[in-house]
């Protein structure tokens, strides 16, 4: 397996300090795919509802692996793009005819209905969103195929051992917060080179700021992304993080009050002239569809632009909308 130093070495210039030295675990997990070989069994034998669902499954998955190379080469063949993607010194030698590019992926796990893969952390947003884009359609049978997907960012130097099995929680977690199985994601970054081993929910509950701490008892449900609206989502984040939204210490200030004075210290910020960002208030909410708590949806956006803003601004520019498709 390529070393996770080399994964994240000579990284693109201009990427965030934040996002160096960082790899990203990405797992994923089918929702209730064994329930859904039962349901086609009832049309016909178990034995030859299985060995639909595992023909079918199988070629949806190589249409997705097939996908993400076809995702990686299509950038590889952009100059400007290259450094994101490969391995700068197996690039090198593939142009002298030595070796063929060294893409900065790798896969951890590949069977049944679950995957793992490692990526350096400014490649796990755009391939999350190539991931349920590219499955967003996949049924067999007239049933719909869904996934939970975790990703752990950490430091390199971290445990890839540990930091799967927290990506696995984390996709544990989506599925928690689901009513009915859909594409769902988590995501938690982490700066310690010490991950957490056990209780790891009690982990992420406990570095909540104070602004969030009633979203404490369900912060799977509160924090968890919508696979299908992933897109707009980090859009939205972009234009939160960037270099005319919200400047990081007004986010992170925010999130330090207690709940009872974050509406009023809120709306004295953006009521002020002479604060440092041009956009509006309603601009912090980038949940996709109409709002059912105005402030909630506030400090679950202000959350992940602290957690990750330097990563959706560390995405290769090419990837803002990703695809099955090369482009």
């Amino acid at each position: 397996m390529t070393t996770t130093q080399h994964m994240v070495d000579q990284p693109p210039n201009g990427l965030p300090q934040p996002a160096q030295n960082k790899i990203a675990i990405i797992y994923a997990d089918g929702n209730k795919f064994g329930t859904i070989r039962d349901e086609l069994a009832t049309s016909g034998s178990a034995h030859d509802a299985a060995g639909r669902m595992s023909r079918e499954l199988q070629d949806l998955r190589k249409s997705l692996l097939s996908a993400v190379m076809s995702w990686f080469k299509a950038r590889a063949a952009d100059e400007a793009i290259l450094p994101y993607v490969v391995h700068m010194e197996t690039d090198a030698r593939e142009k002298n005819g030595a070796a063929e590019p060294q893409y900065r992926f790798e896969t951890l796990m590949w069977g049944g209905d679950e995957f793992a893969w490692i990526v350096p952390a400014w490649l796990a947003l755009p391939l999350a969103q190539l991931v349920f884009e590219v499955s967003a359609d996949w049924k067999i049978g007239g049933h719909a195929l869904t996934h939970a997907m975790g990703i752990a960012i950490c430091d390199r130097k971290a445990s890839v051992r540990q930091a799967r099995s927290i990506a696995e929680a984390l996709a544990n977690g989506a599925k928690k917060a689901m009513a009915a199985p859909e594409n769902r994601l988590r995501i938690a970054a982490f700066e310690s080179l010490s991950l957490p081993e056990q209780d790891l929910d009690r982990h992420l509950r406990a570095r909540l700021p104070a602004a969030a701490e009633d979203m404490a008892a369900e912060i799977d449900k509160h924090l968890s992304l919508p696979g299908n609206k992933l897109g707009d989502l980090f859009d939205r984040l972009r234009v939160l993080t960037g270099p005319q939204g919200l400047p990081t210490s007004q986010v992170h200030r925010l999130l330090r009050l207690p709940p009872h004075d974050y509406e009023t210290q809120c709306a004295a910020y953006f009521d002020n002239p002479g604060r440092r960002t041009a956009m509006e208030r309603k601009e912090i909410d980038i949940w996709p569809g109409d709002p059912t708590d105005q402030i909630r949806d506030e400090i679950r956006s202000l959350l992940l632009a602290a957690e990750l803003g330097d990563y959706v601004n560390a995405m290769p520019p090419v990837c803002d909308r990703p695809s099955g498709a090369v482009s």
